[in-house]
């Protein structure tokens, strides 16, 4: 019965399919046949005659030869199938461009073809010319010819490469083919593999328009090149990719008006080409709000078609992907292509009752209209005489000025001789997932004295291995500034049963010490400060054991009691236990191998107990590594933003009546420039450029850039990177730990950046370890790459988390740093200093004793400094929780404003009586001086 009714479903969707006039027929090119004279006829024989014995004998250019003699007369349908058995010849042996003119030959002589159409836009894409291969297959869907492959090429906007093995193939036959060179271009572009760029395009060029692009494109993300770019303008063709390389370049200069005009001409071009409509979305930021949500829903419409196709593509198809896929296109207009689909559906008799309604619609059955070209125009009205690129302003010698930056690695002088185990094997040849992640380390005042402590958390061996772990966290205690000392046993703090990561110090229970939690791979740790510089285990939250990465204890629904939030980062049963082929060797695999881990909320009950829950999140888990919590936008609560390896940042905020709600996206705050997810790592928070507003700071893997997300206006961020100075600088690193600080006291905010691979790729010519970078605030929110005298930032390590603190006391902001390979560093500042330095710390009463989501304001005109106080401080660390200020006006202190968290009411003004650390609480009017 069930065969019956599916024969006669199946022939009823046939029956609808003809009667609306869509089934799908094989049309033969349009060629008038002609009787050719028997002496050409003869002469055309000889010549496929010869070239099928040359290509029998594996003669293919003795064949491309005698297939070359045939005359452009496609009305014989035996030379029409000889140029297109030469194309193929010439593809075969990698004479590319050959083959493309072959095929363009056959295409702009023979109406309505088909085959050689097809051809076409295959090696177009195949080679990297994605823009390119859009004309044939738009031609083809005029004609309503589109295969399956042609759709997916128009899905994925013509990016549609040949595999590696194909591109590699290409070059070593003909290393001169620009085609040929183009392809492995785009195949690094795609593999973010730097070098292989960088030494494809140090090699003579022949010249061809996709190879200067990619150079120019290249030498955009490590400086500014105006003149270029203008060149580029110059040229007769009207690329989107040159357009888009203006925009950038525009962009970086801070010229945002010449950039929004060069990135609307790349969508002109291109109407479905996404980094453009991000770029676009980007520059609109505060600006045209309504423009700027169409965008952004368009970019992410055809982000979802994208991925959609591709899983189609690898027969990852799920039970309804062809109506989806059909839905989005219909979405945007694109009518005949879900049609196409719908007809695919058919053939492989997949959701035929979607199919038949889809294939009787109207092909102009749209509402649709695009964003950018309703607003300005369709018209190409610019070139290189309409738009001009202008040249950022030349530096004076006052901005060239070398800043003296001085730090020092004291850690074993000072008495701290930890050394991260990540659990390395000797027989192992790469790394395993966990292993590359290092430890945590959080600044905590045990025992109550004021002068910042360190824990360092470990790894070891997994939870269940048979190897007994010999080691675990450890405890320094600041000996009044001058060393540190290991109480690790009487602070009681080393307990087994976890691979360490990263680490939160709070108060969890409101009692007025420092508490400490630890996010493991296996079950976490709480930790109950004594008060005495011990500790006991805490109530554990009931969560099931994850792989968590940073963590942090805040109040996040506003009820006083501290909460505790774990970012997750993968699952799967062979998570820990896999490497990865890269190039003929072991490595660790990448992030979309394996399923991205749930975070999880702790709800604190109030009575030292929690209520776990892991799906407060509705949105699908992302692969979670840095974590930030304050309140760094509009609203009274807090905000925790989380940074993800490869997936959407997230900007998440929590209320009992709405639950929670990621606002990432809509502030401009959850991926790069060009739309795309990144690696993300690090966090850090700052007021960069003196307004009075957050700017948040992320790092991201190697060959990609790091990020500043400028707060232009409440709650709306632009990525001000290119303009900041700090794009160039991220690519040929990969970034970790990182933190804002003043670290010279002149009142603006500078940049440390903690670097290093996260595996041995140096047989693929990426480096391993990495310097440390500093980067010096120019006072505008731009900034200068330092190098700063003294034995860290001169030798490369493999940086992981990276934590505030001022270990000795002196005013000056140093910072703790955990690495791979090598023991932890304590890195002490020694750079003179342009003021007295004021370190605030706020308490809270009637909000939980920790402050999280206080903000600091110190108004010395013309100077506004602003400070954070946050939680989960970036990656897997916890900061000293102070507030640090430059005092610019010497004995007068001036008037400090602060906001606790939870309160809409003004801020409140407490004036500054004395330099050093003071400490304002929450219902008092003055500050007071702590005791050291």
């Amino acid at each position: 019965m069930l065969a019956e009714f599916h024969q006669r479903f199946s022939r009823s969707i046939f029956v609808i399919v003809v009667a609306c006039g869509l089934a799908v027929w094989l049309r033969m090119p349009s060629l008038t046949e002609s009787e050719p004279d028997d002496r050409q006829a003869a002469q055309t024989a000889d010549m496929l005659r010869a070239a099928s014995v040359a290509e029998d004998r594996g003669d293919w250019a003795g064949a491309i030869e005698s297939l070359g003699k045939l005359p452009a007369d496609f009305a014989d349908r035996r030379v029409y199938r000889g140029w297109l058995k030469k194309a193929e010849l010439q593809r075969r042996t990698a004479h590319l461009s050959d083959a493309r003119r072959t095929l363009e030959t056959i295409v702009e002589n023979v109406d309505g073809e088909v085959t050689a159409r097809r051809r076409l836009a295959e090696l177009l894409a195949g080679c990297g010319y994605a823009f390119e291969a859009l004309t044939p297959l738009r031609q083809l869907l005029d004609a309503g010819e589109v295969d399956e492959y042609d759709l997916f090429r128009l899905a994925v906007n013509g990016h549609d490469l040949y595999g590696k093995q194909t591109l590699e193939r290409n070059y070593a036959l003909n290393p001169q083919a620009p085609m040929a060179i183009a392809g492995l271009l785009r195949m690094a572009e795609s593999e973010r593999d730097g070098a292989r760029i960088d030494a494809l395009l140090a090699m003579p060029l022949p010249d061809d328009g996709i190879l200067k692009r990619i150079a120019l494109k290249r030498r955009l993300n490590h400086s500014l090149l105006v003149d270029d770019a203008n060149e580029l303008l110059n040229v007769a063709e009207q690329h989107p990719e040159s357009w888009l390389i203006a925009a950038g370049a525009s962009h970086q200069t801070g010229d945002h008006e010449t950039a929004l005009k060069c990135a609307v001409q790349a969508v002109r071009l291109d109407p479905w080409n996404q980094p453009a409509l991000h770029r676009i979305a980007n520059l609109l930021r505060g600006r045209q709000p309504e423009l700027e949500d169409r965008l952004q829903q368009l970019a992410t419409t055809l982000g979802k078609i994208e991925r959609l196709a591709r899983q189609i593509r690898q027969r990852r198809r799920e039970d309804n992907s062809y109506q989806t896929l059909g839905t989005l296109l219909f979405k945007i207009g694109r009518v005949r292509e879900g049609k196409g689909w719908a007809r695919v559906a058919v053939q492989s008799e997949s959701e035929l009752e979607w199919a038949a309604e889809t294939l009787c619609l109207n092909d102009n059955q749209t509402e649709f209209v695009h964003p950018v070209l309703a607003e300005y125009g369709t018209t190409l009205n610019g070139n290189s005489s309409t738009i001009r690129l202008i040249r950022p302003h030349e530096e004076s010698a006052a901005d060239e000025r070398e800043d003296a930056f001085a730090f020092d690695n004291v850690a074993s002088d000072v008495g701290i001789g930890f050394r991260y185990d990540n659990g390395r094997r000797p027989e192992q040849q790469g790394l395993f997932m966990h292993q590359w992640t290092g430890g945590g380390v959080g600044v905590v005042d045990i025992d109550g004295d004021t002068w910042p402590d360190l824990l360092f958390t470990q790894g070891g061996t997994l939870p269940g291995d048979q190897e007994s772990q010999p080691f675990g966290d450890v405890i320094y205690r600041n000996q009044r500034g001058q060393n540190f000392a290991d109480v690790t046993p009487r602070a009681a703090v080393d307990a087994p049963g976890g691979f360490g990561q990263g680490t939160a110090v709070g108060d969890v229970n409101n009692d007025g010490f420092d508490d400490v939690y630890i996010g493991r791979v296996g079950r976490n740790l709480l930790l109950i400060n004594q008060g005495d510089g011990t500790f006991l285990p805490g109530e554990q939250p009931s969560t099931s054991p994850a792989w968590t990465t940073s963590v942090a204890i805040a109040d996040h629904n506003s009820d006083g009691n501290p909460d505790i939030y774990d970012v997750n980062y993968l699952s799967g049963e062979d998570v820990f236990t896999t490497t990865c082929d890269h190039a003929g060797l072991q490595r660790i695999c990448g992030p979309t191998d394996y399923p991205a881990a749930p975070d999880v909320v702790a709800w604190a009950n109030g009575d030292g107990t929690f209520r776990s829950e892991d799906s407060f999140n509705t949105a699908a888990p992302q692969p979670g590594m840095g974590l930030a919590v304050g309140r760094f936008v509009e609203g009274t609560g807090v905000q925790a933003y989380i940074a993800n390896d490869e997936g959407a940042n997230q900007l998440l905020s929590f209320s009992t009546e709405l639950g929670v709600h990621d606002s990432a996206s809509r502030a401009g705050l959850a991926f790069g420039q060009d739309g795309t997810a990144l690696g993300s790592m690090g966090i850090a928070i700052a007021d960069v450029a003196g307004d009075g507003t957050a700017d948040l700071f992320v790092t991201n893997y190697y060959s990609e850039p790091n990020n500043l997300y400028a707060q232009i206006q409440p709650t709306v961020f632009m990525d001000a990177t290119s303009y900041s100075g700090l794009s160039a600088a991220g690519y040929s690193m990969l970034g970790f730990g990182c933190q804002f600080a003043d670290f010279d006291a002149d009142g603006d905010q500078d940049l440390i950046v903690s670097n290093g691979h996260l595996d041995d790729f140096t047989h693929l010519n990426r480096p391993y370890r990495m310097a440390a970078q500093l980067f010096a605030n120019r006072g505008d929110g731009s900034f200068r790459a330092n190098q700063p005298t003294g034995n860290y930032f001169d030798k490369d390590w493999l940086g992981r988390a990276v934590a505030l603190l001022d270990w000795n006391g002196d005013g000056r902001t140093d910072f703790a740093v955990t690495h791979l390979d090598d023991g932890v560093g304590l890195v002490e500042n020694l750079s003179p200093q342009a003021a007295d330095s004021l370190a605030i710390g706020a308490r809270g009463t009637r909000v939980a004793r920790d402050a999280v989501g206080a903000i600091l304001q110190l108004n010395l005109a013309p100077t506004l400094q602003t400070q954070w106080i946050t939680a989960g401080d970036g990656y897997q660390c916890s900061n000293q929780k102070v507030g640090r200020f430059a005092n610019l006006q010497g004995a007068n202190r001036g008037e400090l404003s602060i906001q606790w968290p939870g309160n809409s009411e003004p801020p409140i003004r407490v004036p500054i009586a004395n330099a050093g650390l003071q400490m304002v609480i929450e219902g008092r009017e003055l500050s007071y001086s702590v005791p050291r």
